[in-house]
């Protein structure tokens, strides 16, 4: 190579192998927004940070403003169907720079979630496990052992062992990986329609009996349902009817409940007739959840009671919280069967959603990694895989090691410095601008597209106003998510902090990677015009 020249290096094939259909996207997808933990943790979360909003309204306002997001992602995953998702998409039509940077932010976020929903796994899904099913049978020592298990040192332990049983099924490979998933998705749906339809055949005076006698049962007040209520009363917690002005207040929980969905975007590269599955598997996971809230919240407020669920987000506040465990779904449902059998398929259900997510969130920080990796941005040796089994198995120990850092935070201090909703929605929000361009800026791959990406209304391209709605929707969450702690889960300038350290060390990896580069002969400008290798 003459001295002071630069060229594109020449890359092959990404080593990654086809293996998802179109039900492998859709469950892939169903499992990223976790139906049953998002059921089982839901109702809480929105009592604690809304409690004047009606869940159908936020369901529904937030199912609308979703879709905008999952064209965005499924369009753009028929467009440029590669591994590395909105990292491909934002750098090939925004700019490189941009697109690293939106894509790192998003990975953190994952690293983030991939630790702290490991912890949150034993928090809200085991423990409440044990404790329901020592109450349907009685034994002491499960309850213990589900209190026991919250303690920091029981919690990392456990988590470790989590993260490890993730790590090896990961570098088992995609197939294994798939149907892994697969299997036991039936399971955890089996048991979240046995919830459902426990909590359908209730009734609320049924409910209030259940609780009262479990909780009097194992050391708790009497008359607890009532107990309980009138603590947060007193707290401060008002009844009321639900407000229209709450419930869009809320409407960030409403996407929230859906986050996960456009996920398959990030495996594109092993997708098989990406123009068709991702769309499908996108669409149908948002239908598919969106109808099973409304079913089972519908229920579960209708059983439960809306103003005692929002006491249970208000005194789990409290230094001396009188509830044996996190106030979960699966935990209330659990209290209104006898058997004992339909309790642990409940149980089992709700704690499958949360570890069937972190396969599916280191999945696609592999795949962001691996994607940087073949695009020079970070050591060459990310992008190795397995030979028979085709898995990226540098990528994944690292992704592993980071979450484990996390979920060691999180079991010991908890994570309260990092914004994990704002993270994420910068990225989201430049995907959506760049579906606005993309027909313009890379009009070339915009026309060779398939049909679907191409197709227009009233003669504007539909990923354009697929883009305009989906910026609107991140602007409305990236501002519900610096300014309201309950959303975020972060208070404080410190987040704010760690959020503007992310991004920039994002610019700076960026930055020293295309200068070694540059040295080494490589232009990066030049690779980012095409897209990827299969």
């Amino acid at each position: 190579m003459p001295a002071g020249s630069t060229q594109q290096f020449v890359r092959q094939t990404s080593g990654l192998v086809k293996e998802f259909g179109v039900f492998d996207t859709f469950v892939f997808n169903t499992i990223g927004y976790a139906l049953g933990l998002v059921l089982a943790s839901l109702p809480t979360f929105l009592g604690g940070v809304y409690p004047g909003a009606d869940i159908y309204v936020v369901l529904t306002l937030g199912a609308v403003l979703t879709i905008f997001n999952g064209l965005v992602y499924g369009l753009f995953s028929a467009a440029m169907p590669r591994s590395g998702g909105d990292y491909v998409f934002i750098s090939r039509t925004l700019s490189p720079l941009i697109g690293f940077v939106a894509n790192w932010g998003f990975s953190w976020s994952q690293f983030l979630g991939l630790g702290v929903y490991t912890a949150w796994s034993i928090r809200d899904a085991l423990s409440p496990a044990l404790v329901t099913l020592g109450y349907a049978t009685n034994s002491e020592a499960l309850v213990q052992a589900g209190q026991t298990i919250l303690q920091p040192m029981a919690m990392f332990l456990t988590g470790a062992i989590i993260l490890l049983s993730v790590l090896l099924v990961s570098l088992a490979g995609t197939r294994f990986l798939k149907q892994f998933s697969n299997i036991f998705f039936f399971v955890a749906l089996a048991g979240t329609a046995v919830m459902a339809a426990v909590l359908i055949g209730a009734n609320h005076q049924g409910f209030v009996a259940a609780f009262n006698n479990a909780m009097a049962a194992h050391g708790g007040p009497a008359n607890a349902y009532d107990a309980i209520l009138a603590r947060a009363h007193a707290a401060g917690l008002q009844s009321g009817p639900t407000s229209f002005a709450a419930s869009l207040m809320a409407l960030p929980v409403g996407y929230w409940a859906f986050i996960g969905f456009t996920y398959s975007a990030y495996v594109g590269g092993e997708v098989k007739q990406p123009q068709r599955s991702q769309t499908v598997g996108i669409l149908g996971a948002l239908v598919v959840g969106y109808c099973a809230y409304m079913i089972t919240l519908g229920a579960y407020y209708n059983v439960v009671g809306r103003d005692f669920t929002n006491a249970v987000a208000l005194v789990q506040t409290f230094p001396n919280n009188p509830m044996p465990t996190a106030g979960s779904m699966s935990f209330f449902a659990g209290l209104l069967s006898s058997n004992v059998w339909v309790v642990a398929l409940i149980s089992l259900s709700t704690f499958l959603w949360y570890y069937l997510l972190l396969f599916i969130m280191a999945a696609i920080c592999v795949r962001n990694i691996f994607a940087w990796s073949f695009d020079r941005i970070v050591p060459e040796a990310f992008a190795r895989v397995t030979p028979k089994q085709g898995a990226p198995w540098v990528a994944t120990l690292a992704v592993i090691a980071i979450a484990g850092v996390f979920m060691a935070a999180q079991a010991f201090a908890g994570v309260t410095f990092m914004n994990y909703i704002a993270i994420f929605s910068v990225c989201f929000l430049a995907a959506g601008v760049a579906a606005m361009v993309f027909p313009y800026r890379r009009k070339e791959l915009f026309e060779q597209a398939p049909p679907i990406v191409r197709t227009k209304i009233l003669g504007v391209p539909l990923m354009v106003l697929a883009g305009a709605g989906n910026t609107v929707l991140f602007c409305l969450v990236l501002y519900s998510a610096l300014t309201n702690a309950g959303v975020s889960g972060a208070a404080g300038v410190l987040p704010l902090y760690v959020l503007a350290g992310i991004y920039g060390g994002g610019i700076v990896v960026y930055l020293l990677a295309k200068a070694i580069q540059s040295r080494r002969g490589v232009n990066l400008d030049l690779l980012y015009k095409e897209i990827p290798p299969d």
